[in-house]
């Protein structure tokens, strides 16, 4: 008897509207081929570069990636004009607006309407020209992050940057010069924020260490796992450990088999690693969470220095503020001139006086640009996800490396808001470049997928061949 033939997965084929084409069975790869048409003992370099294509864009982009992560140069500017005005010249397969995009346009639309209502239209002008530029960046991103080679050379990329500067700095400056809280400079200044941050590089890190095609990325992507969940742990950013635990036990939860027991296996390391290394004051930190609540004995007991307590009253600013201010909000960027005002009033603590922030991402964006605005952004990041876990779910047994890659980056993304739930974000370019990684990995995918449908080669597709009858670009 001949076996029964092996179970076909269907893609669900997304069209230029965005509406559903018919069901197309794709033949599941065998278990021993993965994403690249290469066998597993490729070299390293064709692992790194094989298939990147370092068009003047892409390299703009690239050295805007390394400035902001290294702060080496300030010419962060410079290189993003280099990547914008080489968009110019004309762009295979066209230029790409994906919804992250045109959910940030729809944005900074908003916050530029605020500016007719805000009371403070100076600095509502500059956070509005840093969101345009904020979309330049995603725009450009979006149409030089296509193929699987250029996306895999950005990840290895922006590793190796971060690792070699804020983490590296971080670490050495606690274990050579003396405790404390681990941070380093500018953007990684706030250990909260650099905690944050860590919590993006390590779910690449873990995406790579099962996709990854060469031994001697697995071993270092699994050494990064390690160091960056020590940094996490360092910081003493309480938001970004209980982030980094949400991501563990929902990483565990969304894997199965060899793999769940792999993931186990890396994060049993990195946390024998951490309880190794990490002092005693850590987990007292930590551990002061047990005594959390609102009453204002209980909040006392979360620290010593009293930072849980004033957490608590800047919150309760940002909610008159928002109460006040339901559907513009005060104007983008303008919450910290805000919140000097409103808490001098009675009714607040000494403790929540000063220009302070928010210390919560969507407390600071629904005060900011109210509740409409609130919407708008949170669109930003569910088209993303959305898209992505549709491509995952279709393509988990046709490819199933490249499906746990784009598990581990959504899972990066949870995790960061979880941590943002304790800190702002919003406005860390970092948020949009990992957002539109997800998207375009997720596209990949999906054109990868059509391909197969389609009959183009499947080499072909891994570089970023597409079927003429396809939509997506």
């Amino acid at each position: 008897m001949r076996p029964p033939p092996p179970p076909q997965a269907t893609v669900r084929a997304w069209g230029r509207r965005g509406g559903l084409a018919p069901q197309v069975p794709v033949a599941p790869m065998p278990h021993t081929a993965g994403p690249l048409p290469e066998t597993r003992r490729t070299s390293l370099l064709k692992a790194i570069l094989g298939g990147v294509e370092f068009t003047p864009a892409y390299v703009g982009f690239l050295g805007y990636i390394f400035v902001i992560t290294t702060l080496v140069v300030p010419i962060a500017d410079v290189a993003m004009a280099v990547a914008v005005f080489s968009m110019l010249l004309p762009q295979p397969g066209g230029y790409r607006f994906p919804p992250t995009l045109r959910w940030l346009v729809a944005l900074t639309a908003w916050c530029a309407l605020g500016l007719t209502m805000t009371g403070h239209p100076g600095t509502v002008t500059e956070e509005v020209y840093a969101l345009i530029k904020l979309c330049v960046i995603v725009f450009v991103a979006a149409n030089v992050l296509r193929t699987r080679g250029q996306i895999n050379f950005f990840l290895i990329f922006f590793l190796a940057c971060y690792a070699f500067f804020p983490a590296r700095a971080g670490l050495f400056a606690f274990l050579f010069y003396g405790g404390g809280r681990v941070a380093w400079q500018g953007l990684f200044g706030n250990p909260n924020d650099l905690a944050a941050m860590s919590l993006l590089a390590l779910s690449m890190c873990l995406g790579l260490f099962f996709s990854a095609r060469h031994t001697l990325l697995r071993l270092v992507s699994m050494a990064g796992v390690g160091v960056l969940s020590l940094v996490v742990l360092l910081t003493q950013s309480r938001g970004a450990m209980v982030a980094m635990f949400v991501f563990a036990f929902a990483a565990i939860v969304s894997t199965k088999g060899k793999q769940r027991l792999k993931l186990i296996y890396a994060l049993a390391i990195a946390g024998v690693v951490g309880a190794y290394v990490a002092p005693k004051s850590v987990w007292d930190r930590f551990a002061g969470l047990a005594n959390f609540g609102t009453e204002t004995a209980q909040l006392k007991a979360v620290d010593p220095e009293g930072s849980a307590e004033q957490r608590w009253e800047i919150w309760k600013v940002a909610r008159r503020i928002t109460v006040e201010n339901p559907i513009l909000g005060v104007g983008w960027g303008a919450y910290p001139l805000e919140h000097a005002v409103y808490a001098q009033r009675p009714e607040f603590k000494r403790t929540a006086r000063g220009a302070r922030d928010t210390h919560s991402t969507l407390l600071n964006v629904v005060a900011e640009t109210g509740f409409p605005g609130l919407v708008i952004f949170s669109g930003i990041f569910l088209s993303a996800v959305l898209f992505a876990e549709r491509t995952r779910r279709a393509a988990r047994r046709v490819l199933p490396e490249d499906a746990t890659m784009l598990l581990y980056l959504e899972l990066g993304l949870l995790a960061y808001f979880v941590a943002g739930i304790w800190g702002s974000y919003a406005k860390l370019s970092l948020t949009y470049v990992h957002t539109l990684v997800l998207w375009a990995y997720a596209t990949m995918m999906m054109r990868t997928l059509r391909a197969q449908a389609g009959g183009v080669p499947y080499g072909a597709a891994a570089y970023g061949g597409v079927p003429s009858r396809a939509p997506l670009r």
